[in-house]
């Protein structure tokens, strides 16, 4: 009987050493990463440009969303693992609402977001002062 228990109790152990084995040999041989600096970027409604920063180990490119208003540079780029990479954004200015965008960085088989955010611009904008008419001369 005492053998019998012993039996039981060692395949039970191998059986959970298969497993424990097996679980730890199906981590991903991929390792790959992205990390960024920030996950949002908020600007007021004049023009202008921040920086954010990519660390990867890859091939890497950023977008956005769609939003006209909001460029990039550089789009693209291939990181060592170790450099941290400069991603400027730049905005439009902003003549109305509020208004919101979104950066996707593609690396390391994800995407990865920066939300951006503008604030409430004028409602107007004067362009260059003209003079039209004529100049009068007064005699004081």
């Amino acid at each position: 009987m005492k053998v019998h228990y012993m039996i039981k109790g060692i395949k039970n152990l191998l059986a959970l050493a298969v497993v424990t084995l097996g679980v730890l040999s199906c981590n991903d041989d991929d390792d790959s990463f992205v990390l960024r600096d920030t996950d949002y970027l908020s600007f007021e409604y004049t023009a202008s440009s921040k920086t954010f920063t990519i660390r990867t180990n890859g091939d890497w490119n950023v977008s956005n969303d769609g939003s006209d208003w909001i460029s990039l540079e550089p789009s693209s780029g291939r990181g060592d693992g170790d450099t941290y990479e400069n991603v400027t954004v730049k905005v439009d200015r902003n003549g109305g609402q509020k208004r919101n965008g979104r950066v996707v960085i593609h690396a390391a088989g994800r995407e990865v977001y920066i939300d951006i955010e503008q604030s409430v611009g004028p409602g107007i904008s004067f362009g260059a002062p003209a003079l039209t008419g004529g100049v009068l001369q007064q005699n004081v």
